[in-house]
C-alpha cells in the first residue's frame, strides 16, 4: 500500500490495513529544508517542496498546507503580524460591533491573496504527489474564525451578552469556510482539516451552541463534494467528547485519551493522534517515542487509526524522534 491508501483504509475502518503515519509538520517542515517560516507560509512553491522533502525523507503519508490560522481573517482584511521566522498572527481584531459585520464581504479564495496561495500548493501537491501520499487542505472551524475576527476574549464576553451577534458572525464564517474548503477541494485536496483548537476553553454547553451545529454545517457541505473532514480540536477536550460525534467528521485529531475517544465516538470514525509532543517527540528517546505510538494505535483500537502527535510537530524535534514515530506504525501488526 503507498500512503494515499493507506491513509483511505484507516478513514474507511478497515481492518487489517497498515497503520498510516500522518504527524502534522509546519515550522518543523520548513526548517528541514532551511526556509524561515515567514517565507514558508507566503510561498506555496517552498511550502510544497519543504512538505514534499520532509515527507520522502520520513516517509509519511499526508502533506498539508496546514500553514497558520490567519488566512482567512488576512482576506478579510485582518491585520496580521509576519514575524521573522515565526507563525503569523492577527494584530488586532476586524469585527468590533455588528455593524463592522454587516459592511464585511466574503472573500473570494481564487482572489484572495493568501487564501489563493493555499489552494495553488494543493495543486502544486496534486501534480506533485496526487494518489501517493494523501493531500491535506487546511480551513478554520467557524468557531475559531469567529475567535480570531472578533478577539478571543471579545467572543467569550458576547457568547453571554450578545448571543446573537456571535451567532450571525459564525453563520458569516460557515459561509466563508466552505468556500474555501470547496476551493481547495477542487484543487485537489483528498481531506480538508479544519482547526477548533480554542473549543477546549469552552464548557459542553457553549460548545453545543456556538462551535457543534456550525462545524456540521461545514463537514455536511464538503462530504456532498466528496471530500473528507479531518476535525483537529487538540487541547484538554475531555469535556466535550461527549458531543464531537454530532460534528460529523470523517476523522478526529485529538491530544485526549484515544480509548475514551473511541468509546464516545464508535467505530465509524478515523481517530488521530495522540503521541504527547513535549514529553514524548520533543523530549523522549526514539524507545519512548515508538512505544508511545504502539501505544497509541492500541488504545484507538488497532485500526480506523491515524499515528501522530496530538498537535503539530515541535521544529526542534530530533529527527530520530520522528522517525521512531513513523516506525511504530510501519511495524504495528496488522492483518
Amino acid at each position: 500500500m503507498n500512503g494515499y491508501e493507506r491513509v483511505m483504509a484507516a478513514i474507511s475502518g478497515v481492518r487489517g490495513a497498515e497503520v498510516p503515519a500522518g504527524p502534522l509538520l509546519m515550522t518543523f517542515a520548513a526548517a528541514h529544508i532551511g526556509v524561515p517560516y515567514d517565507r514558508y507560509v507566503q510561498d506555496a512553491r517552498l511550502l510544497v517542496e519543504a512538505q514534499c522533502a520532509a515527507a520522502e525523507d520520513y516517509d509519511l503519508d499526508i502533506v498539508t498546507v496546514c500553514s497558520d490560522p490567519v488566512r482567512e481573517a488576512h482576506a478579510c482584511g485582518v491585520k496580521c503580524n509576519f514575524p521573522e521566522d515565526g507563525v503569523p498572527s492577527a494584530a488586532e481584531p476586524l469585527i468590533r460591533d455588528p455593524g463592522d459585520l454587516a459592511r464585511l464581504e466574503l472573500p473570494d479564495p481564487e482572489r484572495a491573496e493568501r487564501m489563493r496561495d493555499r489552494i495553488e500548493a494543493v495543486r502544486l501537491f496534486r501534480e506533485r504527489v496526487g494518489g501517493q501520499r494523501a493531500i491535506l487542505g487546511w480551513i478554520e472551524s467557524p468557531f475559531q474564525e469567529v475567535t480570531i475576527l472578533h478577539g478571543l476574549q471579545e467572543t467569550m464576553l458576547d457568547m453571554i451578552d450578545r448571543p446573537d451577534f456571535v451567532h450571525r458572525m459564525l453563520s458569516f464564517a460557515v459561509q466563508m469556510e466552505i468556500r474555501f474548503g470547496l476551493a481547495q477541494a477542487a484543487a485537489g485536496a483528498d481531506i480538508i482539516g479544519a482547526g477548533d483548537a480554542v473549543a477546549s476553553l469552552i464548557s459542553p454547553t457553549l460548545y453545543e451552541t456556538f462551535s457543534r451545529p456550525y462545524m456540521n454545517q461545514v463537514c455536511q457541505a464538503l462530504q456532498r463534494a466528496g471530500v473528507k473532514v479531518k476535525y483537529h480540536a487538540c487541547g484538554d477536550t475531555r469535556h466535550l467528547l461527549p458531543s464531537f460525534g454530532g460534528v460529523g467528521a470523517d476523522i478526529y485529531n485529538l491530544e485526549a485519551d484515544l480509548t475514551l475517544a473511541r468509546r464516545h465516538l464508535g467505530d465509524g470514525v478515523c481517530l488521530k493522534g495522540n503521541v504527547d509532543t513535549v514529553e514524548y517527540l520533543l523530549e523522549g528517546t526514539p524507545e519512548s517515542v515508538y512505544e508511545a505510538g504502539q501505544a497509541a494505535i492500541q488504545a484507538a483500537g488497532g485500526y480506523g487509526v491515524i499515528l501522530s502527535g496530538g498537535c503539530e510537530i515541535p521544529k526542534a524535534t530530533p529527527p530520530e524522534n520522528l522517525h521512531a514515530l513513523v516506525r511504530a506504525a510501519r511495524e504495528y501488526p496488522h492483518g
